[in-house]
């Protein structure tokens, strides 16, 4: 089988050095990775800005922004026969409505207008109507019940395979652990354990099929 797996954040510059980001490193979508490899899948890797080290063996795709990666993953879908997208990277939401030259002088009044950024989902089910997708949905100090409706809105909407749901206020960004739902017909809580015992696991039901 042939993947894509998108993994770590986004930036999004205010002007040529300051951005808006967040904390995710890309730690769980490199531990899919590395367990694709494992299985034997080829698999490309498109990332945002980390310093954790990319797995070896795979195709690997740097960006910076999400109109980046999300440009980068249609071009792999257009020149490459995957079967299957794993969208793992944090994306931002937001992007300034008008990037500024230079440094912004310090010490003065700030006022930046935001825009929606593309849904990278969105896109690629537009895009590619057969490709299996798996998507990640992080939210933050969320019930169980609702954590696991708002993943089951977006399965719907995206028509996806199934939703890996997090919890980030379980400070499982920048970590070796993570604590995750996997939504899909059936949820089945994983809990917190190791992002490399949790790429076993989600492969587990991928491999069900």
């Amino acid at each position: 089988m042939r993947i894509l797996i998108t993994a770590g954040p986004t930036r999004e510059y205010l002007d040529d050095i300051r951005f808006i980001s967040n904390e995710s490193t890309g730690r769980m979508g490199f531990a899919l990775a590395e367990k694709a490899v494992q299985l034997g899948h080829q698999t490309t890797v498109v990332y945002g800005p980390t310093h954790v080290t990319p797995p070896q063996n795979t195709k690997k795709i740097e960006v910076t922004s999400t109109q980046q990666m999300i440009e980068a993953v249609l071009e792999e879908l257009l020149v490459g026969k995957y079967d299957l997208v794993i969208s793992c990277a944090a994306l931002s939401d937001y992007t300034p409505k008008r990037r500024q030259k230079g440094k912004i002088p310090s010490g003065k009044k700030l006022c930046v207008e935001f825009k929606k950024t593309k849904k990278l989902l969105k896109v690629v089910r537009e895009k590619h109507p057969q490709i299996k997708l798996i998507g990640f949905k992080a939210e933050h100090n969320l019930t169980r019940e609702k954590l696991i409706e708002r993943a089951q809105d977006i399965k719907r909407e995206y028509r996806l395979e199934f939703v890996v749901a997090n919890d980030v206020s379980k400070k499982i960004f920048d970590s070796e652990n993570t604590c995750a739902t996997i939504v899909g017909d059936e949820v089945r809580e994983l809990g917190r354990l190791s992002k490399k015992d949790a790429s076993t696991k989600i492969f587990e039901v991928i491999g069900s099929w």
